[in-house]
C-alpha cells in the first residue's frame, strides 16, 4: 500500500531537522569515536562523519537532557559497551535496532518504485586490517555472525533511476540512507531530508564539503552525480 502524499510534517521530524541544523559548519572528520586501548562510548562535539552526525542530531531530538545515555542506547547493542563488536557498525544493523526499539519506521516499501533488497555484508570481516580495534578485541568471528544475521533481513530501496515518483513522499526530517555498489557493504552515506519548495535536499556531514551542510543540489541531483550510489532507503521517526 502506498503512503499518503506528504501534506504536512510531523513535529518530531521537524525537531530532528532543527537539531541537525545546530551543527551546520562543523568540520567533517572520520574516526572520532575510536579508542585505542579499549572500547568506550566517546561523544564528539566538534566534528562528525555522516553516521555520528545523524546519531548526535537524533539524540538531541529524543533526549537532550540525557545525551550520553541516549547515545549509548543508540550506538551499542542493548545499550551496553561490551567490546568493539557490541557497537552497531553497519548502518543496516543500526537501523534494524532503531526499528526494533520503536525509534524509526521503514517507510520505503510504501513508496513508488520500492524494490526488495538483501545485503551481502562481509566488508569488515574481509578487511580486518582496516579495523585494528576489532583485532584488539578478537571479535572477528562475532563480526562474521553479525554480518550473516543482518544479511538475512529484508530491506527496501528505491533505485535512483526510478526515483522521481517517490520524491513527493519524502518528508522533512526523514532519514535518507544511500545504498551503494561497493561489494560487501550496505549503505555508503546517510543524512536527513530537508524539504525546500517541495524538493528534498540532504542535511549531512559531507566528506566532499568537509563539513556539516545542506547539499547545494537536490537529493536527486546529488545521487546522480555519484556512480557508486544506487538509490535510497527512507526511515521516519515514530511520533
Amino acid at each position: 500500500m502506498a503512503l499518503p502524499l506528504c501534506s504536512g510534517q510531523s513535529a518530531v521530524n521537524d525537531r530532528l531537522v532543527r537539531s541537525g541544523m545546530k551543527f551546520l559548519g562543523k568540520p567533517y572528520r572520520s574516526g572520532t569515536i575510536e579508542s585505542v586501548d579499549f572500547e568506550k562510548c566517546i561523544i564528539q562535539n566538534l566534528s562528525f562523519d555522516c553516521y555520528t552526525f545523524v546519531e548526535r542530531a537524533l539524540a538531541e531530538t529524543l533526549d537532550p537532557t540525557h545525551l550520553e545515555e541516549k547515545i549509548l542506547k543508540l550506538r551499542y547493542r542493548e545499550g551496553k559497551v561490551e567490546g568493539y563488536c557490541s557497537r552497531l557498525h553497519y548502518l543496516s544493523d543500526w537501523l534494524l535496532t532503531q526499528i526494533k526499539n520503536n525509534v524509526f519506521q521503514d517507510v520505503t516499501s510504501g513508496m513508488p518504485g520500492a524494490t526488495e533488497l538483501f545485503f551481502q555484508l562481509n566488508f569488515m570481516s574481509k578487511h580486518p586490517q582496516l579495523y585494528p580495534a576489532m583485532q584488539r578485541d578478537r571479535c572477528l568471528d562475532e563480526m562474521k555472525e553479525i554480518e550473516t544475521q543482518v544479511s538475512k533481513k529484508k530491506f527496501y530501496f528505491i533505485p535512483k533511476s526510478t526515483l522521481d515518483p517517490a520524491l513527493q513522499y519524502i518528508k522533512n526530517g526523514d532519514l535518507i540512507a544511500i545504498t551503494t555498489h561497493k561489494k560487501g557493504l550496505d549503505f555508503s552515506h546517510v543524512g536527513i531530508a530537508v524539504i525546500k519548495n517541495g524538493v528534498p535536499y540532504l542535511l549531512h556531514a559531507s566528506s566532499d564539503q568537509k563539513k556539516v551542510t545542506i547539499s547545494k543540489r537536490s537529493l536527486k541531483e546529488y545521487l546522480n552525480r555519484n556512480n557508486l550510489q544506487t538509490g535510497i532507503s527512507v526511515f521516519r521517526l515514530v511520533p
